[in-house]
């Protein structure tokens, strides 16, 4: 009796922490449905398509908000003073020609990227390139292309592993391979999560006791990334 107790009370954590988890990963890709201002559930949808449409997709999804988030972060830097050039305005127009593996190297040292989400930003579009340059891979899985690529001379062995988010010694458990799709889902949900408030932070105190430490706690760290970021731009 107890123990058929314990199972379902079990059982019943499991499926409120699923749910809340689930519930999470709704939200966060809700966020950044009404930031790209597209139709509710164009993003959420992909998790049923095939891996070629869903890679090509969400590729489509993460590109403009990753431009994004660098173009705001150089504007922050035209506008304060500590850094602010005459050559600030052209920053901006540079960010246009720069490609992912650059944007993503801008905000990982910036730190809006931890270095899981970069990793796995990069692996996912080796993979877009893969899909969208040859369409003999269209009905290839994200995990036939990541092996494939491996076996290359010189090909990345570890863009399964990025993909996962897995970075232990040991091989990952044969259950995250098959449950890839899911994986790189929340990847991609974290992410969104991130970057959608990195660009749209919420709003500082205007008031009260802690708003001035507020602000300067922002005014000081601004200052101290900003000048490094355009620095990786001009360089």
């Amino acid at each position: 009796m107890t123990e058929n107790t314990n199972r379902r009370s079990d059982s019943s954590a499991s499926e409120g922490q699923f749910s809340d988890f689930h519930e999470r990963m709704r939200r966060h890709i809700g966020d950044a449905e009404k930031f790209l201002n597209v139709p509710h559930g164009t993003i959420a949808t992909t998790i049923s398509d095939p891996d070629f449409v869903f890679v090509l997709k969400i590729c489509g999804v993460i590109e403009p908000i990753l431009r994004k988030a660098v173009q705001e972060n150089v504007r922050k830097a035209i506008e304060h003073p500590k850094t602010a050039t005459s050559g600030s305005e052209s920053l901006i127009k540079a960010i246009g020609d720069l490609g992912i593996s650059r944007l993503c190297k801008i905000l990982y040292e910036f730190g809006a990227l931890d270095a899981k989400t970069h990793l796995f930003i990069s692996a996912l579009f080796d993979i877009r390139n893969r899909y969208a340059h040859n369409i003999i891979n269209a009905p290839l899985s994200v995990a036939e292309l990541c092996h494939r690529i491996g076996e290359e001379c010189g090909g990345d062995k570890q863009l399964l592993r990025k993909l996962i988010g897995w970075d232990a010694a040991r091989d990952p458990p044969v259950e995250f391979i098959d449950h890839l799709r899911i994986l790189m889902f929340f990847n991609i949900a974290v992410f969104l999560r991130d970057a959608v408030q990195f660009v749209n932070p919420p709003p500082l105190l205007t008031s009260g006791l802690l708003s001035q430490a507020f602000s300067e706690i922002s005014d000081n760290r601004n200052s101290e990334h900003l000048q490094l970021q355009a620095d990786e731009l001009e360089n």
